[in-house]
């Protein structure tokens, strides 16, 4: 992505992003064979560890290749991943990119994602220089929905995508400006 082959390490005061790890294993493939998420992303669930291993190692080549960047979420302290982050789909003519994020079923609901998202986006704007970010979510992922609208982006349009899965999938594409987002984002969570 823009050159960079690795993600830097971030930190807020709960959560630590680093980058992924093949030892990241057995938490990415309890992920990945959630239905809920599954449902969510649009894809089957994982049931062969094999999906699971080229799912890391793709997404390995494709830090590697500069096509993504990938951060794994810990706890501070606790150096096992609880989700993840992708800042992916840059677009050179627009100076954009889109937002992804998961996370593990049982830290859902605490906070962590509304925490580390600005982590990311604070690295989109300040160090990449990005002009915008885009987030697309399912459109009946509420509570998908609510976070993108906590942080305030703004929605912009309806979408359907065909999924990994083959299937189509509506969703919702949600955008915040490097403006926005200091003027707007930082301030209501305490920050710059």
């Amino acid at each position: 992505m823009k050159g960079i082959t690795s993600p830097p390490v971030l930190g807020s005061q709960r959560l630590l992003l680093r980058p992924m790890r093949p030892e990241d294993f057995p938490e990415v493939h309890q992920m990945r064979s959630d239905p809920d998420i599954a449902r969510f992303m649009g894809f089957t669930p994982y049931t062969e560890v094999d999906k699971t291993i080229n799912y890391i190692n793709s997404m390995l080549n494709g830090m590697d290749a500069g096509e993504w960047l990938f951060w794994s979420i810990t706890r501070k302290g606790e150096d096992r991943f609880i989700g993840s982050i992708v800042l992916w789909n840059y677009r050179s003519r627009h100076n954009d990119a889109e937002l992804g994020y998961s996370l593990l079923p049982s830290h859902q609901r605490h906070g962590y994602m509304s925490e580390a998202l600005p982590l990311v986006m604070d690295y989109a704007y300040s160090a990449l220089k990005l002009d915008n970010l885009h987030a697309l979510t399912g459109t009946d992922n509420f509570p998908s929905r609510f976070l993108l609208e906590k942080l305030a982006f703004f929605y912009i349009a309806d979408v359907s995508e065909e999924m990994p899965n083959g299937k189509v999938m509506n969703m919702v594409d949600y955008i915040m400006s490097k403006e926005d987002f200091y003027t707007i984002c930082c301030p209501l969570l305490g920050g710059k």
